[in-house]
């Protein structure tokens, strides 16, 4: 899976959890490993996806506790792709870009419908028991 599955599941399934749970901090173990150039992760995440992620997070710390926002470096194996990556959460963090809602929606929609919604039901079916807003 690559930007488009990771924004997609960010917005559709971890966005409604968290803005229902309110979290006082947001948390971000940043580990890197689904870089597409990852020996190990065996993912399609580009520098962009992961900013993509990151607004999403600072979205929900926005909303749910005021902006409260920790990220924690965790590594991956692919130095060149870890110091981009890092990079753009990095100026996402900072506001230096700036992932708009329409920009998310068109990078959601990069992955086809029907493995989307694969994706989406899965997930969903585990976690439904536990959260209200499915």
């Amino acid at each position: 899976m690559g930007d488009a599955a990771f924004v997609k599941i960010f917005r559709k399934i971890l966005q409604p959890v968290a803005l229902e749970f309110k979290p006082e901090l947001v948390l971000l173990s940043a580990g890197f490993d689904t870089h597409f150039q990852d020996p190990l992760g065996g993912m399609r995440v580009t520098p962009e996806g992961f900013a993509a992620m990151t607004r999403i997070l600072l979205n929900i710390a926005d909303a749910s506790c005021e902006g409260r926002f920790v990220a924690v470096l965790e590594g991956g194996y692919h130095l060149m792709g870890l110091t981009k990556s890092v990079k753009a959460v990095l100026q996402e963090m900072t506001d230096e870009t700036h992932f708009s809602d329409e920009r998310l929606t068109l990078l959601e929609k990069e992955i086809d419908e029907e493995t989307g919604q694969s994706i989406i039901n899965k997930v969903i079916s585990r976690i439904s028991p536990y959260w209200k807003v499915f």
